[in-house]
């Protein structure tokens, strides 16, 4: 599973309600393990589409939708097909050749189109819940992305995106182009994909709802102005009215009437961005916090490494002095087991010894107590 898919699955404690793919096909398993309830997944090469199909299970709320997703409302678009097909484009190669020199263009197909706001809006997102989408069209994601409606774009809490850090496509914008219209529509930029190879990236996207508040509330504000704008009558025009007609008195007196709501609304607005600022700056202050937090722990935990790692040093000679005296310890039981084996052999040896010598002792008593008589006998005679 990629860092992305990691950080999403860390990151949502009730699962994901709703995915939406769009080009992608090879990371199917991972995107399984997030616990999607529904996931439609989007491909334009139809012999891809066909090998894919019968990996999704509709009884298991995995759907195929055999189609491009395109910025453009157009019943069918042209497939730029390359002969490896994890490039090919809706759009015409640029640079692309240049960092990939061993592609070749193999064919160009007429396949079904559909907007990514139309497939969005078939599914009727509830914002309150957590939808993902992953956009893996190449040279196509910001073409798709601003062409889509802020608020369906807004329905989905996470958006992964494939971008290139330069053009390689014809009308492509590159990726920090696209991390900061992200960023303006509400969007933060909170993880990239380590294993993501130059100048290909894959970034992670999470939706700031207190941001958006605050760019809808900032857009009600100007609209507000703009409608208050052409009502406003000068004083001298207001008297002018009042003395010439009754009629237009009372429009005017409606005016301003009005001019005061859209003043009054205008305040409220006004001291609810104030409060939506406020909560930002607290937010950004506690996020400065756990980030200094999280550096002084790195900090620490490198520290004890390093702490670690010259500990080892002088644990790796013990070991050693230890496996050595270990060696030498065994070496002398074995000895004194050896002396102990030549001694009870020894012992059995005294032991013999003494009882033959006893034996010989009796003998030579026997022997000297027969010779007694003899040498009486001899005297005698």
């Amino acid at each position: 599973m990629s860092e992305l898919l990691r950080h999403i699955l860390a990151h949502c404690d009730d699962g994901l309600s709703i995915c939406l793919i769009g080009g992608a096909g090879s990371q199917l398993d991972d995107w399984r393990r997030l616990g999607c309830r529904q996931l439609w997944l989007a491909k334009a090469h139809p012999r891809l589409a066909e090998e894919l199909g019968p990996r999704l299970r509709q009884d298991q709320g995995k759907y195929l939708l055999a189609l491009a997703v395109t910025a453009k409302d157009q019943p069918t678009a042209t497939l730029q097909v390359l002969d490896n097909l994890a490039y090919s484009s809706l759009n015409p190669a640029a640079d692309l050749l240049t960092y990939y020199p061993h592609l070749r263009r193999d064919e160009t197909l007429e396949v079904p189109g559909r907007t990514l706001d139309a497939i969005i809006a078939d599914h009727a997102l509830d914002d309150q819940q957590t939808h993902a989408l992953l956009l893996a069209a190449p040279g196509q994601a910001f073409q798709l992305l601003q062409a889509t409606p802020l608020v369906s774009l807004q329905s989905f809490i996470w958006i992964i995106i494939d971008f290139n850090s330069k053009a390689l496509y014809q009308n492509e914008a590159s990726s920090p182009e696209g991390a900061t219209w992200m960023k303006g529509i509400g969007f933060d930029l909170v993880a990239d994909d380590p294993d993501a190879t130059f100048p290909h990236s894959q970034l992670l996207f999470k939706r700031n709802a207190s941001r958006i508040t605050q760019k809808r509330l900032e857009s009600e504000i100007v609209q507000g102005h703009s409608q208050a704008s052409p009502n406003v009558v000068s004083q001298e025009g207001v008297q002018s009215a009042h003395e010439s007609d009754p009629e237009i008195a009372n429009l005017a007196h409606e005016q301003k009437k009005r001019l005061y709501q859209f003043t009054s609304e205008n305040t409220r607005f006004a001291s609810v961005v104030e409060a939506v600022r406020i909560e930002n700056a607290e937010l950004q202050q506690s996020l400065q916090y756990e980030a200094d937090r999280a550096i002084a722990y790195q900090l620490q935990t490198e520290a004890m490494s390093i702490e670690r790692n010259e500990l080892a040093k002088p644990c790796g000679i013990l070991e050693q002095k230890h496996a050595a005296l270990t060696t030498a310890y065994d070496d002398q039981a074995r000895q004194v087991t050896d002396l102990r084996a030549e001694f009870a052999a020894l012992s059995r040896q005294n032991a013999e010894l003494a009882n033959l010598s006893e034996v010989l002792t009796s003998q030579h008593a026997e022997l000297i107590s027969t010779n007694r008589p003899r040498e009486s006998r001899a005297c005698r005679l």
